[in-house]
């Protein structure tokens, strides 16, 4: 879209609303906030809706899309013919209502704080309305009012309520070539006398109304602008006679000298004799009748302020093409375009001709005004060698993280560059290049696009695959493990066929298992490998290990073969690297996270070693503590004779440090099964070379304690097989 300049009032005079000061001509008055809508927005105007007829509006609001509507661009209107936007005037305009007849009506309000110098000053709009005529009785038909009062205290002001009801008689109205009963208005520019008002704010309000029985519509648009006056440039005009020209739309025109004592013509527009200084002419204004009040306006004829740019040189593919631009400023509008050469043109008198040369070509433009001005400028289009960008894939689908190769089949000149983009994927090698690998993270259909340039000039392919999903080769195991103990591996679950091959091991299933209890014998790194193949055809694989490691040896060992009750005793095992030791219960020793311990004897029982190496490898041994009295001689209460290396004899325990003097074994019925007067082995639970029957035993026991003490002791004993 282009945003036309805005120009002065009297240029086109199809500017839309134009604030004036009668007494402070040529000079700038400060523009209302958006009162123009050059904003692009419909920013400090107020917005209404409600019925017709007559026009209610009681609801405000923002302002409805399909009703209050800010429109721009080149549209024209579709019952009238004509522009969407002023003509002449600024970027954009405004259309009130639509043609979806439903006794609807709308408003615009704005609130204009006349400036405190202005004592004369006048308010011109520029509007156009479409409406249906559907015959029907005047306060029936669809409208078109501006309404104009003292914001202060409601007072209509005199001469500026302007009420346009639809007839086939309306002056200035056109039948629509849509249909019969449908006329319109073309752009035409009124006029609201301000005067006496400086210092006060004043309320302009425009509104469009249906019909009120609801099946005929009226709407319309208006438009703003804030220029005051005309000037044309004659210092380079050789004709001797200029153009005034005023606003379109009134019945009756006057021009004179800003006296009011000399009369120039009667017309819209007319032919004057170039003045040689700059000069002021008045124009007095007619409305038909009903449709406004009589004014005034000033044209200034002074030096022309013509202004040209043109577009940037710019570099096209050879076959493409380029769009010129000119920014050109003046009064003297309407403006003249001559490009040349005119050659692979669009055109040659427009603002922006396309331009498609085979070759580098310097384009000329001159621009004209009305006055007779020219400026003139040139753009060079560079013609560079067209690109010819090729996708081509081997395959239409790829598994996810799998590198698949991206190639250029089209031929290119030498030096160009090559920009690969692959949607949500990444380029592994080839960026840059004819030739680039590439892969995907995620699944789905991907686009690949390639695009090719040639110092300016550049071309682009597209092409698209398949990312299928890839099944994840995931496992958990440690990073050490020990001989003869087991192992857990665990698969992260996967929709695929599994395939293992473990050192050592021998796993035969196919299909998910949520864990595996491994053990090895032997020592050394067990590699581990897993293929998972899904239905897709996608592979994944696997390898790792595990280094398996002997268990430490615990074997406790003690220097104190007296261990009785309050002695202190010595306990320890084999030394090693980075060995970590825990001996349990606790309270038997003064420390416990050595390899060699020391502790009190104060509680009969076992106490336990476990050793663990720099692998998490551990052994364990147990160790008994006698904490009797210390003449006091433990027996066991029961023995397994079966030649398993365990408790296969029956004997007293920890007498080396007192001496035996009689120790025999009786059955239940008193004789005599084993007798011994120093120490052995004990009785292995043989009678008579045989082995003795299951059941209870007796014993009497005669020693000499370490202490000088003759301690007689018997019990009873199970011997169990």
């Amino acid at each position: 879209m282009t945003i036309r300049p805005k120009l002065p009032i009297a240029v086109l005079m199809v500017i839309a609303f134009t604030l004036c000061s009668s007494t402070i001509f040529g000079q700038a008055v400060l523009c209302p906030q958006n009162i123009d809508f050059e904003d692009g927005t419909t920013g400090y105007w107020e917005f209404f809706t409600g019925n017709c007829c007559p026009i209610s509006t009681q609801v405000g609001g923002p302002p409805i899309s399909y009703r209050h509507k800010l429109v721009f661009g080149s549209g024209i209107d579709p019952y009238g013919g004509f522009p969407i936007v002023a003509p002449g005037g600024g970027g954009y305009s405004l259309k009130l209502g639509n043609d979806s007849a439903r006794s609807q009506a709308e408003k615009a309000r704005y609130y204009i704080k006349v400036p405190a110098t202005a004592n004369l000053y006048t308010l011109i709009y520029r509007y156009a309305v479409v409406f249906q005529d559907p015959g029907h009785l005047p306060h029936e038909q669809p409208r078109f009012e501006v309404n104009v009062y003292d914001s202060a205290n409601g007072d209509q002001l005199v001469c500026n309520h302007h009420i346009y009801v639809a007839s086939s008689s309306l002056p200035g109205f056109q039948r629509s070539h849509v249909g019969n009963d449908v006329f319109y208005k073309d752009w035409t520019t009124a006029t609201i006398d301000l005067k006496g008002y400086a210092g006060k704010t004043v309320v302009v309000e425009f509104a469009t109304g249906d019909c009120s029985l609801g099946a005929h519509f009226g709407y319309g648009y208006f438009d703003l602008s804030c220029s005051f006056f005309q000037t044309h440039n004659v210092s380079c005009n050789p004709d001797p006679f200029i153009t005034l020209k005023s606003p379109p739309g009134f019945q009756a025109y006057k021009w004179m000298d800003t006296t009011f004592t000399t009369t120039h013509g009667y017309n819209q527009n007319i032919n004057i004799a170039t003045p040689t200084t700059s000069t002021k002419y008045a124009v007095i204004l007619s409305p038909f009748p009903g449709f406004g009040c009589k004014d005034t306006l000033y044209v200034t004829v002074n030096k022309s302020d013509l202004i040209t740019g043109v577009s940037n040189d710019t570099i096209i593919c050879k076959g493409s093409s380029a769009l010129l631009n000119v920014k050109s400023n003046s009064i003297g509008t309407p403006l003249n375009y001559n490009w040349t050469p005119s050659n692979n043109l669009s055109c040659t008198n427009c603002p922006n001709p396309v331009a498609t040369p085979q070759v580098t070509t310097q384009y000329y433009i001159t621009v004209a005004d009305t006055s007779g001005c020219a400026k003139k400028d040139s753009v060079y289009v560079v013609v560079r060698s067209a690109v010819d960008p090729e996708i081509t894939v081997n395959e239409d689908s790829v598994c996810q993280n799998v590198p698949i190769e991206l190639k250029n089949l089209g031929k290119n000149p030498l030096g160009i560059g090559y920009f690969w983009n692959v949607d949500s994927g990444k380029i592994y090698t080839g960026q840059g290049t004819q030739k680039a690998i590439a892969y995907w993270k995620d699944t789905g259909n991907k686009r690949i696009v390639l695009k090719i340039t040639n110092q300016g000039c550049e071309e682009y392919d597209t092409t698209e695959i398949f990312v299928k999903y890839q099944p994840e080769a995931i496992v958990n195991i440690p990073k050490y493990g020990c001989v003869n103990q087991e192992v857990l591996l665990v698969p992260v679950e996967q929709i695929a066929k599994y395939d293992w091959k473990v050192d050592e091991q021998n796993i035969t299933d196919t299909t998910y298992k949520d864990r595996y209890n491994l053990t090895w014998h032997s020592t050394g790194q067990k590699n581990i490998h897993l293929v998972l193949e899904n239905e897709n055809g996608c592979f994944a694989e696997l390898d790792t290990f595990i280094n398996v490691y002997e268990p430490p040896v615990a074997a406790i060992e003690s220097d104190n073969n007296s261990i009785c009750k309050g002695k202190k005793f010595n306990l320890s095992t084999i030394k090693g690297n980075r060995y970590t030791y825990s001996w349990t219960p606790p309270q038997y020793f003064i420390t416990n996270d050595e390899h060699s311990v020391n502790g009190y004897a104060e509680v009969t029982g076992n106490v336990h070693l476990e050793v663990t190496n720099q692998w998490g490898c551990s052994s364990v041994d147990s160790f008994f503590i006698y904490a009797g009295p210390c003449c006091e001689v433990f027996m066991p209460t029961a023995f397994t004779p079966n030649a398993d290396g365990r408790n296969d004899y029956f004997h007293p325990v920890d007498m080396k440090q007192h001496e035996l003097v009689h120790f025999m074994i009786m059955d239940r019925w008193g004789e005599m099964v084993y007798e011994a007067k120093t120490l052995t082995n004990g009785w292995n639970g043989m009678l008579n070379n045989k082995p003795a029957p299951t059941g209870t035993y007796y014993y009497y026991m005669k020693y000499v304690c370490n202490e000088g003490d003759v301690i007689h002791k018997k019990g009873s004993v199970i011997l169990i097989r």
